[in-house]
């Protein structure tokens, strides 16, 4: 029985080595033979034998093409996408086209606005340094849809601003000043104390008050440039700040806002009166 156990011993050896392939009855009946045909043997000659031949099983071909091991595909990268915030939703306007919780400067019940007949009215920045702020105020007014309201100049103008904050009230940080008869409205100064207010930030500020020469009042709501006080936000119009515009200048009952170049301290011989918009904390 020792010749069975040789072969048991073989069988078990091909089965469990890693590396080798399941043998086949080929292999076993090869091993078989060579055992046989050493009975006489020795165990010694007998294990020497057995590993040649497990060496020459090891080395024919149908075990060296073996299978790649398997490998989990990785999925694919893709680029990272951006994609842009989400609107924030805005307050729906109502019938008749004027926004709600928006409102308009009124002299005598009746809203201002530019005159048409007097466009542009002419800016003049105050400062060489700022030149490039209002300048982008005047570009997000003039591109809203109802043509070129102002006008950038170093010469003289309908107003020059002032960013010492010398007209500003106490504990404001903008003020736009205008003179007023029951018959027409002359804005007279926009003084603005720039602190450590970014180029950015100013731009902001100079835009708010803007929007109160052509006619507007404050928003209600905080999406809205015209908003009643100051905070950080995109520099653009909302469609709330362009449907407002259109609504104003679609009045044809209006007492005209006048550049100061155009007109004088008296206007039908009424005296203009002092007034002033937006002497908070904007």
């Amino acid at each position: 029985m020792r010749w069975s156990n040789s072969i048991f011993f073989t069988l078990v050896l091909l089965l469990t080595v890693p590396g080798f392939a399941q043998p086949s009855l080929r292999d076993i009946l090869q091993v078989g033979g060579v055992l046989q045909q050493r009975r006489g043997s020795s165990d010694l000659e007998q294990a020497i034998r057995l590993g040649g031949a497990i060496i020459q099983m090891s080395r024919r071909g149908e075990y060296q093409n073996r299978q790649p091991a398997y490998r989990v595909p990785q999925a694919p990268r893709y680029p990272e996408v951006r994609y842009p915030a989400p609107r924030t939703p805005q307050p729906p306007i109502s019938v008749g086209g004027r926004p709600t919780g928006y409102d308009h400067i009124a002299v005598g019940g009746k809203s201002t606005r530019l005159d048409p007949s007097a466009l542009p009215l002419t800016i003049n920045p105050g400062n060489q340094y700022h030149y490039q702020t209002v300048q982008k105020a005047v570009e997000l007014w003039n591109n809203a849809g109802q043509g070129e309201l102002f006008r950038v100049t170093t010469g003289p103008a309908d107003l020059t601003v002032d960013w010492t904050g010398s007209n500003v009230s106490p504990g404001s940080r903008a003020e736009t000043r205008m003179r007023t008869s029951r018959s027409v409205v002359v804005p007279s100064s926009i003084s603005v104390r720039s602190g450590n207010r970014g180029q950015y930030e100013l731009a902001r500020v100079m835009t708010h008050e803007l929007g109160h020469v052509l006619g507007l009042d404050h928003s209600s709501y905080h999406g809205d440039i015209m908003y009643r006080s100051e905070q950080p936000g995109d520099l653009v119009l909302s469609e709330r700040d362009v449907q407002m515009l259109h609504w104003l200048y679609s009045q044809h009952d209006f007492v005209p806002v006048v550049g100061a170049t155009r007109t004088t301290t008296t206007v039908n011989g009424f005296a203009l009166q002092p007034a002033s918009f937006c002497p908070h904390g904007h």
